[in-house]
């Protein structure tokens, strides 16, 4: 069973790269960075180094975006493209050569996708790719990564474990494709024949059995039924996930037509919006948040450590209800805090968007006065 924590991990990950999308390198880098964080490492401690100098030869250098060290010891290295960037061949030999330079047997190459590559020890062969992850929710390749890739005290033996995992796994994808190759080629119909000729050999004649196989036709082919089948089962899923997009966008464009409250045009995601709230931070917001299977978050988040004593006042709200729907406290979101409702997305867009006013209208005042009475962060009070 997938720890729910891995998949909390991996989800806020995704989460993060789809607000990135249109970043800069740099403030893409910073994001890269606090997600790393997030799986425990810690620049604090020196196990985050981005951008440091590596001298090749008497006079040049290289800079590796980033290296991940565990107690001194580099662990892995990290190549950065901008944000929605196709991976190639170029992006990988750059971090191939900086797994060369660092002795490092495991290395990753993030831009529109998350690529994992290993070098088998003492093998001489390059580095290959043994993993491609796209930045979705909930997927278990995804989940497995935040699993794998945290801080741990194994971490080094749990990352050779999972690459030699993988490589074995590639193997064996290859040596299948190899023998459904074999078995459906002119030489696959004669090793059919001659496993027929040694089962029946030892009940009949030479003579008989040559009859028997001059007598039928093997021909071997690939089954089309299971990937028509799963062609339709992705066409079900496509159907599925643009149903739950209309759904949201539905919701998104009732609200604003509803209320006085404006979405932040700024910082805008497929699955995503904010909601601005005068005389706020951008790190203090309410959100509609669309998850994959459960429906959409109507969500207050603290994204700034300048207002971290907000997050034990918001424990206040865990199970108060709104109608039937309780809130859910969660004090692990950024390592701040956050309350959420999630509301199925048969419940409709009235409910969602009029839940939001509700969740609004019982929480931003006694927000606003815990903020004044602590005079805590720039909060100026609303107007």
């Amino acid at each position: 069973m997938v720890n729910i924590e891995h998949r909390e991990t991996w989800n806020e990950i995704c989460f993060f790269m789809e607000k990135s999308k249109n970043a800069t390198e740099r403030d893409f880098e910073t994001t890269v960075l606090f997600l790393f964080e997030k799986l425990g490492w810690s620049q604090f401690r020196g196990e985050i180094v981005s951008q440091v100098s590596i001298p090749i030869g008497s006079s040049g250098s290289v800079v590796p975006d980033i290296i991940i060290k565990n107690e001194g010891q580099n662990v892995f290295v990290i190549e950065l493209k901008k944000p929605n960037t196709k991976l190639n061949d170029k992006h990988t030999n750059q971090l191939v050569s900086y797994m060369r330079l660092l002795k490092l047997n495991c290395g990753i190459l993030i831009g529109e996708t998350l690529k994992i590559y290993y070098e088998v020890p003492s093998d001489n062969k390059p580095p290959i790719q043994i993993e491609e992850i796209p930045f979705m929710m909930d997927t278990d390749a995804g989940v497995r990564f935040a699993e794998v890739f945290r801080k741990d005290i194994n971490t080094s033996d749990n990352i050779t474990k999972y690459c030699e995992n993988r490589l074995a796994a590639l193997q064996e994808e290859e040596k299948v494709k190899q023998y459904l190759d074999l078995l459906c080629s002119p030489d696959g119909s004669k090793l059919f024949r001659e496993l027929l000729h040694k089962k029946l050999s030892t009940e009949l004649s030479e003579e008989a059995i040559l009859s028997i196989i001059d007598k039928i036709f093997i021909n071997v082919s690939r089954k089309e039924s299971k990937p028509q089948e799963k062609e339709t089962q992705q066409i079900l899923i496509s159907n599925k996930e643009e149903i739950i997009n209309s759904v949201f966008q539905d919701v998104l464009n009732y609200f604003e037509n509803k209320n006085k409250y404006l979405f932040d045009k700024r910082r805008v995601g497929n699955n995503f919006r904010l909601i601005c709230i005068d005389n706020w931070p951008w790190s203090l917001h309410y959100e509609f948040y669309q998850y994959r299977k459960k429906g959409i978050g109507v969500e207050f988040h603290i994204e700034d450590k300048n207002y971290n004593e907000l997050s034990k006042f918001l424990k206040e709200y865990h199970n108060q209800r709104i109608n039937k729907y309780p809130i859910e406290y969660d004090p692990n979101w950024h390592k701040l805090g956050r309350i959420r409702i999630v509301i199925p997305y048969k419940d409709g867009k009235e409910i969602i968007a009029q839940t939001m006013l509700d969740f609004i209208a019982l929480t931003k005042e006694p927000i606003e006065d815990f903020l004044k009475n602590n005079k805590i962060g720039k909060y100026q009070g609303s107007k």
